[in-house]
């Protein structure tokens, strides 16, 4: 619990990331508890200690194809950083920390964007899982995984069912495959981002990440492109009733801060890190005292004196306003 409460506590706080964090060391814990296994005793022999053992049991797995390397590797890492935040509270001496596992330097050559090579040093583990590299096949892309572009016969198939689906929908697919957004993107995007973006030559740039109310990948800023024509049809459907309606029974309601896709429930795809802290009590409160509409000036219902009756109808109408 510790250990989560001290993540939520930084600023790059993600709820995601906690969760799976979370489940890799229920993973951990379910594996101590079937082995009889005390995650404080550390051996002489390394190889009878919970965390080595942990790393046998996780790579048998991946063997029978129960999980996937990359998943092991997760989960190895989460029991280590377990382990250094023990160390870090003072729950565990340094003597023990430097049993769970064997740290050591590795150095790997990359080629920045000048064509330079340097060397890049990392800090590594014994316990790493081992995970094979992919080679990518003929008609493969390596964009963060082995990906296989879509024929155009394919591109025509879905392009002839994305033309079944309503248009917020087709909207979403455009925006994807215009402007190459992620999904979290493009499931964030504003309204107010569509106002607010920048003309060059009549192409817009909108701003994308920190610093603003769509999300990316890593909170990481940059400015997204797009069409003059794609920004007018989204802007045409963020006034159609349709959309309004949404925006009403979600929770930013009809202003220019909420989403420009939402569900039919007025319900976003994608819950935006901004949304999450605007949910937040405090937050929440603030956001709906800035949006609120100025009410209408207090009328004064004079409180009656003691055995004065008060004839309801007045009551009534003081209560309403």
């Amino acid at each position: 619990m510790k250990y989560a409460e001290d993540k939520v506590g930084v600023s790059a706080y993600n709820s995601e990331t906690i969760y799976s964090n979370a489940r890799s060391l229920l993973d951990y814990a379910a594996f101590l508890e079937k082995e009889s296994l005390d995650p404080l005793e550390m051996p002489v022999d390394k190889f009878e200690r919970a965390t080595y053992l942990y790393r046998a049991d996780l790579i048998r797995r991946c063997k029978k194809g129960e999980i996937k390397a990359s998943t092991a590797q997760k989960r190895m890492s989460c029991v280590i950083n377990f382990y250094r935040g023990l160390s870090n509270w003072d729950l565990i001496d340094d003597v023990m920390f430097e049993r769970t596992h064997t740290a050591r330097t590795a150095f790997i050559q990359i080629t920045n964007n000048e064509g330079f090579a340097k060397q890049l040093a990392l800090t590594t583990t014994d316990l790493a899982v081992p995970i094979a590299p992919k080679v990518a096949r003929p008609g493969q892309v390596n964009d963060g995984g082995l990906l296989t572009p879509l024929t155009p016969k394919e591109q025509e198939i879905l392009w002839q069912e994305v033309a079944k689906l309503d248009r917020c929908y087709q909207l979403m697919f455009r925006v994807a495959t215009e402007t190459g957004a992620r999904l979290q993107t493009v499931c964030t995007l504003r309204w107010s981002s569509l106002l607010d973006a920048q003309s060059v030559h009549g192409t817009y740039y909108i701003e994308i990440g920190k610093n603003s109310l769509v999300d990316s990948k890593f909170e990481k800023s940059y400015e997204l492109q797009m069409s003059s024509e794609l920004r007018q049809d989204l802007l045409t459907y963020i006034e159609s009733p349709l959309a309004k309606e949404r925006r009403q029974r979600s929770f930013y309601g009809d202003n220019e801060n909420n989403y420009v896709f939402l569900s039919s429930h007025g319900a976003p795809f994608l819950t935006s890190r901004q949304e999450k802290l605007d949910r937040s009590p405090e937050p929440k409160a603030r956001y709906k005292a800035a949006m609120r509409v100025p009410n209408k000036p207090a009328v004064a219902c004079p409180e009656p004196e003691r055995g004065e009756a008060v004839n309801p109808a007045e009551r009534q109408a003081c209560d309403a306003v």
